[in-house]
């Protein structure tokens, strides 16, 4: 374990941390340094060049220094404790880096104080669900002071799903989110396509584990059944394709994207190859099956796969 003192007071981190902000600074600042060096030697009269490598090295340094500092800030803030993975957080959620401390200590306040006398480890549940201190005012907690025991056990599951509240007023909203998103895409896979809403996204899994253990009430299921939502996570990924592959079907009149299709997408592409792979392998469920030869897919056709 390796003393730290990033704001004036002793606290700990693991050395793992500590020993990889030094060697990622280490390594960054050797490589713009010798590549500085190299140009000054190869070309020695040309000083804008060889100034503006150091320029970058000083500012490579000072940038991965500013990281580390709010590595060991976030530490700081959820705790100290050893078994607190930062990074990990900061990967699945980089706004860490950069959004107002003072705002995440509110935040993080705000949970602590929700559930008190619940015995909850809110920093446990931010580790593992991290956009819940990133969540901005159209996502306010649950006006907690006004909970009885069940709608508190209620608030504690959303936020395990990354969820700020699923109270029904916030479960109607995001409802007409998904209606929306239907309407637009044809399916409510939402999460698996580039731009889509992550906040809607959590909730959608959210939905998919409560259907799965049969305790999503009858009406709220039937909702989502009217907007075919698809309650198993690895199906609603994979129809998000077979749609793409049946609107590629619509403009070219085949099912078939190969490299020198024009308009055909590289992920569908290879999608397509797996899909040969797996009825090749003879692991491809009946129900892939029929829709892919409602669609008259080419199962002969060459691939990198096969």
């Amino acid at each position: 374990r390796w003393p730290v003192s990033p704001s004036g007071c002793l606290s700990y981190m693991p050395c793992w941390v500590v020993g990889l902000v030094l060697l990622v600074t280490a390594a960054t600042t050797a490589a713009t340094a010798a590549a500085a060096a190299a140009v000054s030697w190869l070309v020695p009269n040309h000083m804008p060049t060889s100034k503006l490598l150091q320029s970058f090295a000083f500012h490579a340094v000072f940038q991965i220094a500013g990281i580390s500092q709010r590595l060991l800030e976030l530490h700081a803030l959820l705790g100290g404790g050893a078994d607190i993975d930062v990074i990990w957080m900061v990967t699945r959620e980089p706004q860490l880096l950069t959004a107002s401390r003072v705002e995440l200590m509110s935040r993080l306040m705000d949970m602590k104080l929700a559930t008190a006398a619940a015995g909850i480890d809110v920093v446990k549940v931010v580790e593992r669900q991290p956009s819940l201190l990133l969540l901005d005012g159209s996502s306010p907690l649950a006006d907690w002071s006004q909970l009885d025991q069940d709608e508190l056990r209620e608030l504690i599951q959303a936020w395990e799903c990354g969820v700020a509240s699923d109270s029904d007023p916030e479960w109607r909203r995001r409802a007409d989110q998904l209606r929306d998103y239907h309407r637009q895409h044809g399916d409510t896979s939402v999460g698996y396509r580039d731009g889509d809403d992550t906040d809607l996204a959590r909730w959608a899994n959210k939905q998919r584990r409560e259907l799965s253990a049969g305790v999503l009430s009858a009406d709220k299921a039937q909702l989502l059944a009217e907007l075919n939502f698809e309650p198993d996570e690895d199906e609603a990924e994979w129809l998000r394709w077979f749609l793409e592959l049946a609107r590629f079907k619509e403009v070219h009149g085949h099912a078939s994207p190969m490299s020198l299709s024009a308009g055909a997408d590289f992920y569908l592409i290879n999608w397509c190859s797996v899909q040969r792979v797996a009825y090749r392998c003879k692991v491809l469920s009946q129900r892939r099956l029929d829709l892919l030869n409602s669609i008259d897919f080419d199962w002969s056709g060459a691939d990198p796969l096969s």
